[in-house]
């Protein structure tokens, strides 16, 4: 079990622009040298701890930890203040897929698989599943779709594989709940940021805010 920093941005909507705006995380997508075809998942090890330190946006930023647990096939992070669960990312992973589990709050059934392997960067699948919260349960379905980008954030710049997730949840109207995750995964180095539509965003900090194991 390892303890290092990690940040959240707490939020109710969560948007790429907006983020601008606050002037705390920013991502770019020019110039990525991220490589093309991964043909298994040790290629990428996406279930790795990212990064040692970041952000936790509350108005003002504020450090704090993650508690990973890792087991057969899953990795669990707990975004941590003053020793509070602030948040949660559960994965679980095999040969073949990287899913998206859940969280404290929420869970897929099964995972959405964030990578599927072996891929190309550009490759699109779909999901259906069941999405499960507050003892509810729906029926789900999602688009995923992967690209290349040149993450740059206050932390540094990593080259990633971008992961869009467009869910749709049944609702009991006519039109489906429309939900948009976004991962940007670093090979060997694991999600390195995600924006949770409607949730949280994280990413590290900079550099010299590094305490320890920079």
């Amino acid at each position: 079990m390892n303890f290092n920093h990690v940040a959240l941005i707490l939020g109710v909507t969560v948007f790429a622009g907006s983020l601008g705006v606050i002037g705390c995380l920013k991502a770019t997508g020019q110039g990525a040298a991220t490589p093309q075809y991964f043909a298994k998942i040790s290629d990428m090890q996406p279930f790795v701890e990212p990064y040692s330190h970041a952000y936790i946006l509350t108005g003002s930023p504020v450090v704090t930890e993650v508690k990973t647990e890792k087991s057969v096939g899953q990795v669990q992070f707990e975004f941590l203040l003053h020793g509070t669960a602030l948040d949660e990312e559960i994965y679980a992973y095999d040969d073949t897929y990287f899913r998206y589990a859940g969280s404290r709050i929420e869970e897929f059934d099964p995972g959405i698989p964030l990578l599927k392997f072996p891929f190309t960067v550009g490759d699109k699948w779909d999901w259906n599943g069941v999405y499960r919260t507050g003892g509810t349960e729906r029926k789900a379905t999602a688009a995923i779709a992967t690209s290349a980008e040149k993450l740059t954030t206050v932390g540094g710049e990593f080259s990633t594989v971008r992961v869009d997730v467009e869910l749709s949840l049944e609702s009991g109207a006519p039109e489906s709940a429309k939900r948009k995750l976004t991962f940007w995964c670093a090979p060997k180095r694991g999600i390195v940021r995600r924006e949770f539509q409607f949730g949280t965003t994280r990413e590290p900090t900079p550099p010299k805010d590094y305490e320890e194991n920079p």
